[in-house]
């Protein structure tokens, strides 16, 4: 579906302890799927989820 259309991206984010891929898709308008990294950062910010990654 991700290659026939431009409202779905989908991706790889690591594997199971079965060496199986961990995958998600991510459906949305065009705008936000360029914008995806501002969006997560943006989120994370406001719950305070960036901050502590970084201080860590």
């Amino acid at each position: 579906m991700a290659n026939n259309s431009p409202l779905v991206t989908y991706h790889t984010y690591g594997a199971t302890n079965e060496r199986r891929p961990l995958t998600y898709a991510v459906i949305s308008s065009e705008q936000n799927i360029q914008n995806l990294e501002k969006i997560r950062t943006s989120h994370l910010q406001k719950h305070g989820t960036l901050q502590y990654l970084y201080s860590s």
